[in-house]
């Protein structure tokens, strides 16, 4: 008797695609994912990787970057804790103004990560004035462009932080 052995195809992918994922997230340094970070770098850098993106919104003209972080948008979810990453402001597929994510660096650097970090708890006046007291540069038309990006299902959403331990360096 004799006996066959199959190789399941797709799962040697999907274990190759883990592979160089795993290494995106690790320290060391390799030449082609600085240059992935170097791309990623108007969206976030690192950061980029744990927002709830949408690869067609993005323009990366590299195939293999481009399905790297097709092959992470299908994954993510089975490694992110509770979904934290759907609660991200920046680059969130759901938060659109002129039909396109949005990411903007020195509300980032401020600490204004998760979509209840706008203050929805607030009117936008007070919300505006709270960031200004705290010297976040901002104009008033753009925070409200902000505040009223976001769809009314996320703005009840409040994250877990304690579950979240993302390294966004």
């Amino acid at each position: 008797m004799v006996l066959k052995s199959w190789i399941d195809l797709e799962s040697v992918v999907r274990s190759l695609r883990l592979a160089w994922l795993k290494q995106i997230f690790n320290d060391l340094n390799a030449t082609w994912k600085t240059y992935l970070l170097y791309l990623l770098e108007p969206e976030g850098g690192r950061f980029f990787l744990y927002c709830n993106y949408e690869v067609s919104d993005h323009t990366i003209s590299f195939q293999f970057y481009h399905e790297l972080l097709l092959w992470w948008s299908e994954f993510r979810e089975s490694f992110a804790s509770g979904g934290d990453w759907k609660t991200i402001f920046w680059n969130n597929t759901e938060i659109r103004i002129d039909n396109r994510p949005v990411y903007y660096k020195t509300y980032f650097k401020s600490g204004i990560i998760y979509i209840h970090d706008l203050l929805f708890n607030l009117n936008t006046m007070d919300s505006y004035n709270y960031f200004l007291n705290k010297r976040i540069k901002s104009n008033f038309l753009q925070w409200v462009g902000l505040r009223h990006s976001v769809p009314p299902h996320l703005k009840e959403i409040t994250p877990d932080r304690l579950t979240i331990t993302y390294n966004w360096k």
